[in-house]
C-alpha cells in the first residue's frame, strides 16, 4: 500500500487557505499513485487554535470544510486533523482525526492523552476521547503496513499516535 504523508504546514486560523493546501495534496497523492493520505493533527484549522475556539461558529466555520475535504478524496483514503464537537459531557469540543474513504466519512477518532504542560493547553478546550477507534481500510493489502509486536502484528499510524486508533489484530482481520 502506498501511503501519502500530507506535510503541508497548516496555518492557524486559515480555514480556506489549509483546505486548499489539503485538496491540492490529495490530487498530488492521488497522481503519485497513493491509496491512503494523512495530514497532520488538526490540519484544518491550524496547531494550536488555542482561543480562536471562544470565537462564536469558528467551530462551525472549520466543520463546513470537511465536505470539499471529501470530495477532493474520492478514489482515495483521507485522514485529516480537524476539531468535532463533543456530543457528551464535558469539554465542548474533541482534537480528532477524520477518516474518510471515496469520499464518505468512516471513523472520527478523538484525541485521548491531552497534552497540558509547556505551551500545550489541550486540557483547556478538548475533551479527550474515552474509546478507540476501529480503522481498517483495504484490508487485502494491509500487510504491508504491519510490524510484529509481542507476537501479534499491528496497523502502525505513526502521525496518529496520539490518536484513540485502535491498532487492528491482524488475525482478526484474516478471518474477514
Amino acid at each position: 500500500m502506498r501511503i501519502a504523508m500530507g506535510q503541508i504546514d497548516p496555518f492557524v486560523g486559515d480555514l480556506e487557505g489549509n483546505t486548499v493546501k489539503i485538496c491540492g495534496f490529495i490530487e498530488k497523492a492521488k497522481k503519485a499513485g497513493a491509496e491512503l493520505v494523512i495530514f497532520p493533527e488538526l490540519s484544518v484549522v491550524g496547531y494550536p487554535p488555542r482561543d480562536l475556539l471562544d470565537r462564536r461558529g469558528f467551530v462551525d466555520d472549520s466543520m463546513r470544510y470537511w465536505d470539499r475535504i471529501a470530495t477532493a478524496g474520492n478514489g482515495i483514503g483521507v485522514i485529516f486533523g480537524a476539531i468535532s464537537v463533543n456530543q457528551g459531557c464535558g469539554k465542548p469540543y474533541h482534537n480528532s482525526a477524520l477518516f474518510y474513504e471515496d469520499g464518505k466519512l468512516r471513523t472520527i477518532a478523538h484525541k485521548m492523552l491531552l497534552p497540558s504542560y509547556d505551551v500545550f493547553d489541550e486540557e483547556r478546550f478538548f475533551e479527550p476521547g474515552k474509546a478507540a477507534a476501529w480503522l481498517i481500510f483495504e484490508v487485502k493489502v494491509l500487510a504491508s503496513l504491519f510490524a510484529k509486536t509481542h507476537g501479534t502484528f499491528r496497523i502502525i499510524f505513526p502521525v496518529l499516535s496520539m490518536m484513540s486508533i485502535r491498532f487492528v489484530n491482524w488475525r482478526k482481520l484474516r478471518s474477514i
